[in-house]
């Protein structure tokens, strides 16, 4: 056993601690004095707190004049203990929690340090890495979706592409809609646009047939008169050899 160990075991701090809390315990103080009644209550519950700080304290983390200080200051919360209980004096209560004032600035740096916390610490940074393990699968599995719809939008023959072609096939129809408007609708100086040479012909056209209308109804008169002096010449009825019979005088 190490000389840390062996000081720190002659303190016999759990077993003293024990016996500070089962004899304040055990006195009966005046319950009507609100002071008195805060100081035994508060001196109570570090004792137990102390206790649970030294059950769990790995020695060997203690440097040796801390231990000598702390036995100090337990022998002197004992007598203070002593004179409460044999005394009921309200100033020893309240000497005794100075005392354990400096018990607690003794062994508070040494905190992370003992068995239990370190425990207890040792748990809570498993926990947070079992976390960041379950966040890092998270992000992982979101990492691989976008990979995936990455591929899918970037690989040849995926939607990239298929999209990149539509685009072109679109700009390739609006070049040819653009060559036909020009074609049609553009004009110079010198000469008109199609679409406008296009309508003066269908103008021209529209007169002509008109004109070719006005000449057929001529004709057509033309013609009955014709057929009129044919009939009354030659007749309408046909013999068996199909020649006309039957006309005027």
């Amino acid at each position: 056993m190490s000389r840390w160990s062996q000081l720190f075991d002659s303190m016999d701090a759990v077993s003293v601690l024990n016996d500070f809390i089962q004899r304040l315990s055990e006195y009966e103080f005046d319950k009507s004095n609100t002071v008195e009644f805060q100081e035994l209550a508060r001196a109570k519950k570090i004792l137990i707190f102390l206790r649970g700080v030294f059950e769990s304290a790995d020695p060997e983390y203690f440097p040796l004049n801390i231990i000598n200080q702390m036995k100090t200051q337990l022998n002197n919360a004992g007598s203070q203990i002593e004179a409460y209980v044999s005394r009921g004096n309200i100033g020893d209560i309240q000497n005794l929690n100075n005392t354990l004032d400096n018990i607690i600035s003794q062994t508070k740096p040494f905190y992370p340090l003992h068995k239990g916390t370190a425990i207890s610490f040792g748990k809570a940074i498993k926990r947070y890495t079992n976390h960041i393990e379950e966040s890092l699968k998270e992000v992982s599995q979101i990492a691989m979706e976008i990979q995936e719809y990455y591929d899918r939008l970037f690989e040849e023959g995926g939607v990239r592409d298929s999209v990149e072609n539509l685009v072109r096939n679109l700009k390739e129809k609006m070049n040819d809609i653009e060559d036909v408007y020009i074609y049609l609708f553009e004009e110079d100086d010198e000469n008109d646009s199609r679409i406008n040479q296009i309508k003066s012909s269908i103008v021209e056209i529209k007169e002509i047939l008109s004109k070719a209308g006005s000449i057929l109804k001529k004709e057509n008169v033309y013609f009955n008169e014709i057929k009129d002096h044919y009939e009354y010449i030659f007749g309408v009825e046909e013999d068996i050899d199909g020649n006309p019979v039957g006309g005027g005088d």
